[in-house]
């Protein structure tokens, strides 16, 4: 996504720079370039070492700081929650980490979804959407057979679905079905916005496949917890002694590490919520 929107972050763009920190704009042409390229050095490597080191979470971390303090444009939504699950790699052990990405999930889906349900929604972008998904499925001649209270009911679907896939996915019975549906649901959302439909940016279509991907990865990860419990019953005592414990990555207590993340999270997440300015959830 950094490379769909390379002109944002190489700093060779047309529209005007708005620092979060005025101080650091002076700077910005020069150390940006630098920060960039620490970043896409430090998530190559996080794909390509083991899990156990993470040091590669620090430069990505303080060089995506770096980047959004010096333009505001550049905190996008797939910004703020990519250094989200990098820095909950950091604070925690994977499955800790893992299940966070799980409520990172369910927070994007509930709150962008009751963002939406409102007229404004409804009567401009709802039905625009729903033309491009429509339009990329080959069914362009729905158009003319709707009235629009029809198109505007169904707009407002859409975002109830959003809220609904958020739900199913936090149940842990309904997590699976939850997970399915929201791989269709960015399946959709990717057909509506693609080359077939209203051929959004790039970026927008490399977000929704990231999310279906982190939903697969979920998924995956729900049925192999499920088939090891199963299998590790009968010698429960056994299995309890070889299990890994959790890495300390850091001396301040895990409950602090949950808090730093929650907090995160959370405040932007109801400032969406309520419509008081912060950057959209998804």
């Amino acid at each position: 996504m950094i490379l769909a929107t390379w002109p944002l972050w190489w700093g060779v763009h047309e529209f005007p720079t708005i620092p979060y920190v005025p101080l650091i704009e002076k700077f910005s042409p020069w150390v940006d370039p630098v920060a960039t390229i620490a970043l896409l050095i430090g998530l190559v490597a996080g794909v390509l070492l083991p899990n156990p080191k993470t040091w590669w979470c620090i430069p990505v971390l303080c060089s995506t700081c770096w980047l959004v303090l010096a333009s505001q444009q550049r905190l996008q939504p797939w910004v703020w929650h990519g250094g989200l699950i990098v820095l909950s790699w950091l604070l925690f052990a994977p499955r800790t980490a893992c299940r966070w990405w799980l409520v990172i999930l369910v927070t994007i889906y509930i709150c962008s979804g009751i963002s939406k349900i409102d007229l404004a929604f409804a009567h401009e972008l709802g039905p625009t959407l729903l033309a491009g998904l429509l339009q990329s499925l080959g069914l362009s001649a729905m158009f003319r057979l709707w009235s629009p209270t029809i198109w505007h009911t169904l707009s407002l679907v859409l975002p109830a679905g959003e809220v609904l896939v958020g739900i199913l996915v936090a149940i842990p019975r309904t997590r699976s079905v939850g997970l399915i549906l929201a791989m269709i649901m960015h399946g959709l959302l990717i057909s509506a916005l693609g080359p077939w439909g209203l051929n959004h940016s790039a970026g927008v279509i490399l977000w929704n496949i990231s999310c279906a991907g982190i939903a697969f990865g979920l998924l995956v990860q729900q049925r192999q917890l499920r088939k090891s419990k199963r299998q590790s019953e009968p010698l429960l005592p056994k299995v309890e002694s070889l299990q890994t414990p959790s890495r300390p990555l850091f001396s301040f207590p895990e409950n602090v590490r949950h808090l730093v993340m929650g907090s995160l999270l959370w405040l932007p997440a109801l400032l969406v919520l309520f419509d008081l300015g912060a950057p959209s959830m998804g």
